[in-house]
């Protein structure tokens, strides 16, 4: 094997990519005083063989590969594989709510990576403060920022199902403002609005913690 055929594999490897390694192996090549030389050659180009099959299956996604360590072509394949291992592993534990994980390995696409992940937490956070605001509306009187009777009914029920439970009293007290209407023929639905509401202020600063308070 002349300095023409090592010419012609070598190009022949380069325009046609790995399939064209196949036949320089260590076992088909014998040309007698070359011979170590080919065989260096066959292992060299095995080498960027596999580093290339690691590369493939990385960039067709699959994270599974088993490169030597030894191997210097796929050092690369190896280190990217690792990234993207702990990269699926931090995409998980976002998915289950745990914002708190950073990339720092991956260049431009880390930036993009822990722009995404500050969205996701800020609208997660804009999500349960829209739940806190709705139920709040949807269990609180408009007018005396008290519960309002919705939340009296799931309130009154749970502590009926209590009070039986555990054999305890329950006490529950009623009322009402004598003669209202009054108050808002007289001076207007304006200040009875004011007089219920502050009648709420007195009661809610006049009952023990324990105790609730509803219209």
């Amino acid at each position: 094997m002349n300095i023409e055929d090592f010419h012609k594999i070598i190009k022949n490897a380069l325009n046609k990519g790995p399939s064209a390694y196949d036949f320089i192996n260590k076992e088909s090549i014998n040309c007698g005083e070359k011979n170590q030389f080919c065989k260096d050659l066959a292992a060299l180009l095995n080498q960027i063989k596999v580093a290339y099959e690691c590369t493939k299956k990385l960039s067709e996604g699959n994270l599974n590969i088993n490169c030597s360590k030894t191997n210097f072509f796929a050092m690369p394949a190896k280190n990217l594989q690792s990234n993207l291992n702990h990269l699926t592993w931090q995409a998980q534990q976002i998915s289950d709510g745990d914002y708190n994980h950073k990339v720092s390995f991956l260049g431009d696409f880390s930036e993009a990576f822990n722009k995404m992940t500050e969205s996701l937490k800020e609208k997660e956070a804009l999500g349960k403060k829209l739940v806190e605001v709705l139920e709040e509306k949807a269990t609180t009187d408009s007018l005396t920022k008290i519960a309002n009777r919705s939340k009296f009914n799931e309130i009154l029920t749970y502590e009926m199902q209590r009070a039986e439970r555990y054999q305890n009293g329950l006490s529950l007290i009623m009322f009402d403002i004598d003669h209202f209407k009054k108050i808002n023929d007289t001076y207007g639905h304006i200040k009875g609005d004011e007089t219920l509401k502050r009648l709420a202020e007195i009661v809610e600063n006049n009952i023990r913690k324990p105790d609730f308070f509803a219209r």
